[in-house]
């Protein structure tokens, strides 16, 4: 299955390359949330005494790729969709039947096939390039949920003391460095092997207290296994060098936030500083390392290093954060889940109302450096062949999540989401 999308080299209208523009409205239910949510934040919520939903918008952009691309044709209900979601349903359960429920493996794989079909319409459905981002994106949201304790969700584990809960992931957290400071010691990542990783991380103690980590490692494999197809110039080495500094910086985000929340320092810090570590743990740059070993793009250190793609790239970076934060934020009502900016500036004393305002006051700020900077990075390097490819993919994750946020269970945002094409058409999600 394929949406005829050829990217931007293909695309003919909109002069190929410029983006159009496009206005999300969303609106979010605040008449039910989880009593696990922080007193300030639930006053924050309760504070709406008459109103049960909250009806909002901003301006965004089309990419070039989805100009051309029927949103409403993409479904999870085709047979092609459904064949893989049970096949990677199988593959969830051989590997997390004993921890975790039937019924939440179902939402994780529709989670994850949700995301690949919007933000890649060119992978063809039983691709292996489809089933890495798959694998990975499965892997990356039972391993959020666990670090979000959300037993209820799961059923994973065993304790029912969150607080003992949270203990024990901390000092998790402090084992994991210590072994990814091991595993990853030598510079040269060609001489690592997954077997000796594989062997050391068994031996953990913090495997053997929790070992659906291990699982989890040990299911990971599967993407090399994969991605090697794809792409069969892909060595360990090569697979380990790409992944590791963005997975240390994501992970090493997550554990000071985690931390920090957990004393109760974290909201001492001011929003900017908040948004730093909220951005690095958005999984952009892990996601594009992935796609540049499916898709062998090799960006010349001139670009990556330049002033300008770099800032570019921040954008892009807080786009995430910052959608995450707005369109997850029915799902963190509901599961009393308080990572995000918003109810970050509502602790700091804004209404859930302005906070909701602020969050998207930056975000249309940044839209309009993001558009202005973009040609300045597709127009600068005019021989670097596979730019464009680049920005293709990272704009796929942009644009296309609108819609997952939409598709994907995990959300609550079915029928709350809608992109109008301020040229054209409206395009209802």
């Amino acid at each position: 299955m394929e949406n005829g999308n050829k990217g931007m080299k293909g695309n003919k209208g909109n002069k190929g390359y410029e983006l159009a523009p496009c206005v999300v409205k969303f609106s979010i239910n605040v008449d039910q949330f989880s009593k696990r949510l922080s007193t300030s934040v639930q006053n924050a919520v309760t504070s709406f005494c008459h109103v049960s939903k909250l009806e909002k918008e901003f301006s965004f952009f089309i990419p070039p790729i989805f100009q051309c691309i029927n949103q409403d044709a993409i479904s999870q209900d085709s047979q092609q969709v459904a064949s893989l979601k049970s096949e990677l349903e199988d593959w969830v359960s051989d590997f997390y039947g004993s921890f975790i429920k039937p019924a939440y493996g179902e939402r994780v794989v529709n989670h994850a096939v949700s995301y690949v079909l919007r933000l890649c319409p060119s992978y063809p459905i039983h691709s292996e390039k489809f089933r890495v981002l798959s694998h990975c994106f499965i892997i990356s949201t039972i391993l959020d949920d666990w670090l979000d304790d959300t037993k209820s969700k799961s059923g994973w584990t065993d304790d029912d003391d969150k607080n003992e809960l949270d203990l024990k992931k901390i000092k998790y957290f402090d084992m994991v460095r210590e072994a990814v400071v091991e595993a990853f010691k030598y510079e040269d990542s060609d001489g690592i092997d997954l077997h000796d990783l594989e062997t050391h991380a068994i031996n953990m103690e913090m495997i053997k207290d929790q070992p659906f980590l291990f699982v989890i490692a040990d299911s990971a494999k599967e993407i090399f296994k994969f991605a090697k197809t794809a792409n069969p110039n892909l060595s360990n080495g090569k697979f380990l060098k790409l992944l590791k500094i963005e997975f240390v910086r994501c992970f090493e985000s997550l554990g000071w936030t985690f931390v920090k929340s957990r004393e109760g320092g974290l909201d001492d810090y001011c929003v900017d500083t908040f948004r730093y570590f909220r951005t690095l743990e958005a999984g952009l740059p892990i996601y594009m390392n992935v796609i540049k070993m499916l898709e062998n793009i090799e960006l010349p250190q001139f670009v990556r290093i330049h002033p300008v793609f770099t800032k570019w790239h921040e954008i892009a970076d807080k786009f995430v954060g910052i959608l995450n934060d707005l369109l997850g934020l029915q799902k963190q009502l509901l599961y009393g889940e308080e990572d995000g900016t918003v109810f970050f500036k509502v602790r700091k004393g804004l209404s859930l109302n302005d906070a909701i305002d602020d969050e998207i006051k930056v975000l249309e700020e940044l839209v309009k450096d993001y558009i202005k900077l973009r040609k300045f990075v597709l127009t600068k390097f005019p021989d670097c062949k596979e730019l464009p490819l680049y920005v293709e993919f990272v704009e796929g994750w942009l644009f296309g999540s609108l819609y997952t946020f939409k598709d994907s269970k995990q959300y609550g945002m079915q029928d709350q989401i809608r992109v109008e094409n301020c040229e054209i058409t409206r395009t209802t999600m």
